[in-house]
C-alpha cells in the first residue's frame, strides 16, 4: 500500500483507507484467502511526493515482492509513475487513487475505484437543480489541480443531462488563492479571492482545495457570503476532519459531493460486507468513506486476483484487470475496458445536518 503518514495534509485519509483495506483482507484470509493463498499487506510511506512514491513503489516491488499496489493519495505519485513509466516497466497495476483527476484516472495500468471530478461536478449539478440553486461560484487552491479543477465545471462530460446547457444551473465565476506557510496570509489570500467571488452573486460556492486551508475558507465563505450560501465541498475532503476543525455548527448545511457510496448505505451489499468487517476487525472505529473505499480498493483487487490464471504475477493480474470489463462487485459497478476506467454507481452528494450527522 502507499499514502503518507507522515505528511499531515493526508495522514488521516491514508490512515483511513489502509484501515479499509486491512479489514477487508483480514476477513478474506479468515476465510482462505484469495483463491486459497493468504494475502499480505505492506505499507510503504510515499511522503505524498512523486519521488517519494517512486521510491516506495519500488521498495514494494523488489523488496516486498508486491504483487499489486494499493490506495495511492492524491495526484502526485500516479502522475510520476505515468512520467516515469514505471507501473509498465515493472508490470503492475494500481488499484485505487484517492484523487478524481481525470488525466490521473488516465495513466497506464492505475485502476480508479471511485468517480472522477468530472462526475462529481455532475452530481453537484443535480443537486443544486433539486435545491433551486442556479448560480454557483468556484473557490480554489493555486496548488496541483486546483486551477485545472475550474476548466472541468465547463467540460461536457461534467454536464451529462445538460442542466447547465440549459440554463438552469449557470457556473457564474472562478476564483483562486494562494497558500502559504504563513496561515494569515493564507487567510487574506482566502478573503480576497471571496470578495472578487462574491461580485458574481453566487447562490452556491465550490470550494476545490486540500489541507489546513480548507476549514479558514468554509469559515470564511459563511462570513463573507452569508449562511444564505451553499457551501459545497468536494470528495478528497474529510468530513470528519471538517467538522473537528470547524464545530457541528459551524459545519452544519455544507454540501460534500461524493466519490463512492454512502458508507451506512446498507441496502447495498458492499456496503453490508463493509460494516460487517468493520464491526468484527476495528469495532472502535466509526465508518467512513475513506475506509469504505479502502475496502472497495482491497475487493477490486482481490477480484483480479482470483480471475487470474496461474502462474500469479504481477504482469498477468495487470492483464486482467485491463480486461476487468463492467462487473458488479456488490451494488457497485466498475468499468475497465481499455482507455475507459470508471466507477459507474456509487457517486453520490450528502449534506451536513444537525449534531454533524450526513443527510442524503
Amino acid at each position: 500500500m502507499l499514502g503518507s503518514l507522515k505528511n499531515p495534509l493526508v495522514a488521516s485519509s491514508t490512515a483511513q483507507l489502509d484501515l479499509g483495506t486491512a479489514v477487508y483482507f483480514k476477513e478474506a484470509n479468515a476465510k482462505g484467502g484469495v483463491n486459497g493463498r493468504k494475502v499480505r499487506v505492506v505499507f510503504h510511506d510515499d511522503e505524498f511526493t512523486g519521488d517519494g512514491a517512486i521510491k516506495a513503489a519500488n521498495a514494494l516491488i523488489d523488496e516486498e515482492k508486491a504483487i499489486v499496489l494499493l490506495n495511492s493519495v492524491g495526484g502526485a505519485g500516479p502522475s510520476a509513475f505515468g512520467k516515469s513509466g514505471l507501473l509498465a516497466e515493472k508490470n503492475i497495476a494500481l488499484v485505487g487513487t484517492f484523487t478524481g483527476n481525470p488525466t490521473v484516472h488516465a495513466v497506464p495500468n492505475v485502476f480508479p475505484v471511485r468517480a472522477n471530478y468530472k462526475q462529481e461536478y455532475a452530481s453537484i449539478v443535480r443537486q443544486m437543480q433539486n435545491m433551486g440553486i442556479q448560480r454557483v461560484g468556484v473557490l480554489y487552491f493555486n496548488v496541483a489541480l486546483g486551477p485545472a479543477s475550474a476548466k472541468l465545471m465547463h467540460d461536457p462530460d461534467s454536464d451529462p443531462d445538460g442542466i447547465v446547457k440549459a440554463g438552469r444551473v449557470t457556473w457564474v465565476g472562478a476564483e483562486g488563492y494562494d497558500v502559504a506557510p504563513d496561515p494569515a496570509v493564507v487567510e487574506a489570500n482566502i478573503k480576497a479571492a471571496l470578495a472578487k467571488l462574491a461580485k458574481s452573486n453566487p447562490q452556491a460556492v465550490v470550494l476545490f482545495a486540500v489541507g489546513s486551508s480548507v476549514p479558514v475558507a468554509l469559515k470564511a465563505m459563511r462570513t463573507q457570503l452569508g449562511a444564505q450560501v451553499v457551501r459545497i465541498s468536494m470528495s478528497v475532503n474529510s468530513v470528519q476532519d471538517i467538522i473537528k476543525e470547524l464545530g457541528e455548527e459551524q459545519a452544519r448545511g455544507i454540501v460534500f459531493s461524493q466519490a463512492i457510496p454512502y458508507p451506512l448505505d446498507s441496502n447495498r451489499r458492499i456496503v453490508r460486507e463493509y460494516l460487517a468487517a468493520m464491526k468484527k476487525y476495528a469495532p472502535t472505529e466509526q465508518p467512513s468513506y475513506q475506509s469504505l473505499e479502502g475496502f472497495m480498493n482491497a475487493k477490486v483487487a482481490a477480484e483480479a486476483i482470483r480471475r487470474t490464471r496461474p502462474p500469479l504475477t504481477s504482469a498477468a493480474i495487470a492483464k486482467t484487470l485491463a480486461s476487468l470489463g463492467k462487473v458488479d462487485l456488490g451494488d457497485l459497478v466498475v468499468n475497465f475496458q481499455g482507455d475507459r476506467k470508471l466507477l459507474e454507481t456509487g457517486s453520490d452528494v450528502v449534506i451536513l445536518g444537525p449534531k454533524g450527522r450526513l443527510v442524503r
